[in-house]
């Protein structure tokens, strides 16, 4: 006969390599998180002021600019991107080493005057910038150049990243 602390003791090490083998593998894999610098708009300052998200896995510009216009909690920044403005493309000028975005068209639909209005589109640019390394960000609106962002801003030409205006 078998004493029953033999049973016990199997059944013991059989649990404890069962919650083993349970936490190797899934308790062991890392989630790849990114961290993303969005940039927006302190309205008692005028400045723009960097935020850090993290997201899970791997960014790519939709994910970037996605967070970038849904906004922040952040009761003392400003989002003022319309609720369904959306990243569309971007393809890269090899030659002149310029990014182009393609947004929607609706980021033109809003006009704080011209002071804010740099700020708005410096959020966008910066924010690309940062998480592309490209110095240069030309934006197309549904597929079309816009030379003049609410005939203020010139858009014609590929922007730089602006940290003057950054807190």
């Amino acid at each position: 006969m078998v004493d029953k602390r033999v049973f016990a003791g199997l059944g013991l090490v059989f649990g404890l390599l069962f919650v083993l083998a349970i936490i190797l593998v899934f308790g062991g894999s890392d989630v790849k998180k990114t961290d993303l610098t969005l940039y927006y708009i302190n309205p008692t300052d005028y400045v723009l002021e960097k935020k850090i998200v993290t997201v899970d896995g791997n960014a790519d510009l939709e994910i970037l600019l996605t967070n970038l216009f849904k906004g922040t909690d952040d009761q003392s920044l400003d989002n003022l991107f319309p609720v369904d403005v959306k990243y569309n493309s971007s393809k890269v000028d090899k030659e002149n080493n310029i990014l182009i975005v393609d947004l929607s068209k609706n980021v033109l639909a809003v006009n704080y005057g011209l002071e804010v209005n740099y700020l708005y589109i410096m959020s966008i640019v910066n924010t690309i910038g940062d998480f592309t390394d490209y110095d240069s960000i030309k934006f197309t609106f549904d597929g079309k150049v816009v030379e003049f962002f609410n005939n203020g801003l010139y858009l014609g030409d590929a922007l730089k990243r602006d940290y003057s205006v950054v807190k």
